[in-house]
């Protein structure tokens, strides 16, 4: 996490002006890939001695826009909370765009973007 933060300064000191797409993801899968719920589905893990392999596929997919994404790997509420922290310390700047791959269970999808709502405010 602290790898993460301090690339974000980086990346903001030197093009200040370059957006910044933060993916908060786990990179782990969801309930329908793991259950298997439509054939194929658990393939897309790409399960290596038990764990998922999606983080460094996402990382493969967006390696032509490295100084634009930065990819977070945590839970969403974890995320959110840290940046709502870290912003409101003006340790790092208000993110431009956070890209939240939500849980996709309806309960928890509701409290994920409750907080996504609050921490930033307007801008």
């Amino acid at each position: 996490q602290e790898l993460q933060q301090q690339k974000l300064q980086q990346q903001q000191q030197q093009q200040p002006d370059l957006p910044c797409l933060l993916c908060v993801d786990t990179f782990l899968g969801d309930t329908a890939m793991w259950l298997n719920r439509n054939v194929g589905w658990r393939d897309w893990l790409m399960l290596e001695s038990g764990q998922p392999q999606l983080y460094w596929q996402f990382l493969a997919n967006v390696a032509p826009l490295r100084d634009l994404i930065l990819p977070l790997p945590l839970t969403s509420l974890c995320a959110l909370r840290a940046l709502q922290e870290l912003a409101a310390k003006e340790e790092i700047p208000q993110p431009s765009l956070i890209y939240l791959d939500s849980a996709h269970e309806k309960g928890e999808t509701l409290l994920e973007l409750q907080q996504a709502f609050s921490p930033f405010g307007a801008g």
